[in-house]
This record gives structure tokens, sequence and C-alpha cells, in this order.
């Protein structure tokens, strides 16, 4: 991801597996949505979650824009999903200004698990603003088995260092 970025001559950074799917027109809106936004740099639209059992959990989030301030003020509200400000957690469902991450010099860190998650902190520690939309554009593939896999002997040691990055770019 960091010599995506490095590479990359657009005006926006998105990143998606390889194993999911964006829908019919999804960077269109992207980029209208952020050109629209105010003072925007973040957009975070809604997703769908399709299980290997054929479930599907979609998250959606209201229309708004909210400023990085208010964002960094409650930033608790904003690490949970489900949560009306939940950002933390996927970046499928996020478009981020390229110029801002390389303004700031914003990297994923060399971790086993948990670096799409420093990398928000970060790029939410620099932000001036984040529009919400509902829009459903990113349908997100979920095998119970993998998922499960991830979770490995060193799962924990995992944790303790996105809690020191939180309390680095949080606190």
């Amino acid at each position: 991801r960091n010599l995506g970025i490095a590479a990359a001559k657009g005006k926006y950074a998105y990143f998606i597996d390889a194993d999911d799917v964006l829908k019919a027109g999804a960077i269109e809106k992207f980029v209208t949505e952020m050109r629209m936004g105010k003072k925007c740099d973040l957009l975070v639209f809604g997703y769908e979650i399709q299980y290997s059992d054929g479930r599907i959990k979609t998250y959606s989030y209201r229309k708004r824009e909210i400023s990085g301030e208010d964002i960094r003020k409650n930033y608790e509200q904003s690490m949970v999903i489900g949560e009306p400000m939940a950002i933390q957690g996927m970046l499928c469902n996020k478009l981020f200004s390229l110029e801002l991450v390389r303004q700031y010099g914003i990297c994923f860190p060399d971790l086993r698990r948990g670096e799409d998650e420093v990398f928000i902190m970060s790029y939410v520690d620099k932000i001036c603003g984040v529009k919400f939309i509902p829009d459903i554009l990113y349908e997100y593939r979920q095998d119970e088995y993998q998922y499960l896999c991830k979770y490995t002997d060193d799962f924990y040691k995992s944790v303790l260092e996105i809690r020191n990055y939180y309390i680095r770019i949080v606190y």
C-alpha cells in the first residue's frame, strides 16, 4: 500500500481488497461527493458484508458533514462499527485525499495486523472534515473460517501495538 501511495498520480487514494467488489458507478460517486464537500478530506460510504453462508449485513450512514475537530473531540464514538460516526476499522469504505496523505507523510506501519486502523487514526488526526453518505458502494466478502484464522498467537501483541499508536496519535 505504501508503494501504491508513492506511485499514485491522482487526487485521491482508495484501497480495495482483491476479493471484494465495488458497485457500478462507485468511483464516479466518490469523486463527485468529495468535490461537493465543503472542507472534505475523507469520504465515508456504506458497505455490505457478504458472508460465505449467504447472509448479508449492511452498514449505512446518514448523509452529513462533520468537522475534523468534532471527530477528534469524540474519537471514541468513531471507533465502533455501526455507530453514526464510525470511521475506524476498514479502509474499503473510505476515500482519502492523496495530497493530505503525502503532505503529512501518512503511511501504513509495519505491523502484522491493525495497520489499517493506524493509518486511519493518523489520517483523521490531520483532516479538516469528513463527509458521510448513505450509498452502499462496496461489497466485502467475509469467509468466517478465514476470519477466525487471523487470530493467531500474536493477536494480543498486535492489540497492544495498535493501542500504543492510539495513545500517541489520539491523545
